[in-house]
């Protein structure tokens, strides 16, 4: 009975070795770029994996009332900076705000759920929830319209956005039929606008400069690289979820694995053209916004954010999921900023029109608070 004991011990602190090393590997993953080793981004993805695991064992161990519970408190510890990112724990109380704010929303809208129709009598849904979202910057991603009766208009867009008299859409689609890209819809003066040029087919950031009242504003608009994952690609991740199992795990490694290399490839390329852009920009206002298609332990997210504060992190409660469907559970949109404001809320709406989930953030102009609660 003692070495049947002692065995079941000695393995549970394995394990828990095991899960420490893996948890600290997966919190400073992103110092490695894709191009130089495709690995470490995998260990980034699965951080969340690691981090639970270790919140568990420090529970098993007090119930135990052993001390080896301080091997992951330690660890913990160790990868503090990278569990605030991932969850931070700012509680949700209600905030006045007295000072001159900026409402910034960045959303990706999956073509306005299919490209269905804006009507008077049947309006489209996320369409509606962007213009009564009470944004004054608004950047959207996988921004979609037709030609045809049947489905959304831009003409449509613009008028029901019409509180946004100054837009720029981006079209990425050569299509005479239609248009896909990203826009930026904005109440303040777009006075220029600027492609941060890299090599992608549909994907696209774009750096607009706004005049906010008496201040110059920079906002960066970001789709960087997708996974490009079928229907069956997401159906077979499903399963995999449900069923464990071994020709499961083979088929995700042959069918998914070499897409998602190929994308954080590209994606790291693309966020080093972003992080150049940005640092042109000096100690500019500047938010950098969008759809990163990659979470905070990643090196496109620490790439691109350099010094630059994290709107959700400074503001947020929890892990902050935004994308949702297909059992993909992940933040993967952003909203990043620097200069003479400072965020003082930040909102994940729950519309599930779209795959990803609204973000917004109001931000307060430092020289304008008068009190602040």
């Amino acid at each position: 009975m003692k070495f049947i004991k002692i065995t079941y011990l000695t393995i549970t602190v394995m394990m828990n070795c095991i899960f420490a090393v893996l948890l600290i590997l997966s919190s400073y993953a992103y110092l490695i770029s894709p191009v130089k080793m495709m690995f470490p981004s995998y260990l980034g993805l699965a951080f969340p994996v690691f981090l639970f695991a270790n919140v568990l064992f420090i529970v098993f161990w007090l119930l135990q009332r052993r001390w080896l519970f301080c091997l992951s408190l330690i660890t913990l510890f160790i990868c503090f900076p990278e569990v605030k990112l991932y969850t931070p724990l700012h509680r949700g109380e209600e905030v006045t705000i007295t000072g001159d704010s900026l409402v910034i929303l960045s959303y990706n809208v999956e073509c306005f759920q299919g490209l269905k129709p804006h009507l008077d009598n049947k309006p489209n849904e996320i369409l509606e929830y962007i213009a009564n979202s009470g944004a004054d910057i608004i950047c959207m991603q996988e921004f979609a319209f037709g030609r045809d009766k049947s489905i959304i208009s831009e003409v449509q867009i613009n008028q029901a956005l019409k509180d946004y008299p100054y837009h720029y859409f981006s079209d990425k689609s050569k299509n005479p039929y239609s248009g896909s890209g990203i826009a930026c819809y904005s109440k303040y003066p777009i006075i220029e606008v600027q492609e941060i040029v890299y090599e992608s087919v549909y994907n696209s950031s774009y750096l607009y400069r706004i005049q906010y009242k008496e201040r110059e504003l920079t906002v960066v608009n970001n789709h960087l690289e997708s996974n490009k994952f079928t229907l069956g690609d997401r159906a077979l991740y499903r399963r995999m979820l449900k069923h464990f199992e071994p020709e499961l795990i083979g088929e995700f490694k042959n069918r998914l694995v070499p897409k998602l290399d190929i994308a954080y490839i590209q994606r790291s390329v693309q966020a080093e053209k972003v992080s150049h852009a940005i640092r042109k920009e000096g100690d500019n206002n500047i938010i950098v916004c969008g759809d990163f298609n990659d979470t905070p332990q990643s090196y496109v997210y620490h790439k691109i954010r350099g010094k630059l504060k994290d709107a959700y992190v400074e503001t947020g409660f929890g892990p902050g999921i935004t994308y949702h469907k297909n059992g993909f559970l992940f933040r993967i949109d952003h909203i990043l900023y620097s200069g003479d404001f400072h965020a003082v809320t930040t909102e994940i709406g729950k519309l599930k029109n779209s795959d990803h989930y609204p973000l917004k953030a109001t931000f307060v102009w430092n020289d304008t608070i008068t009190s602040f609660d």
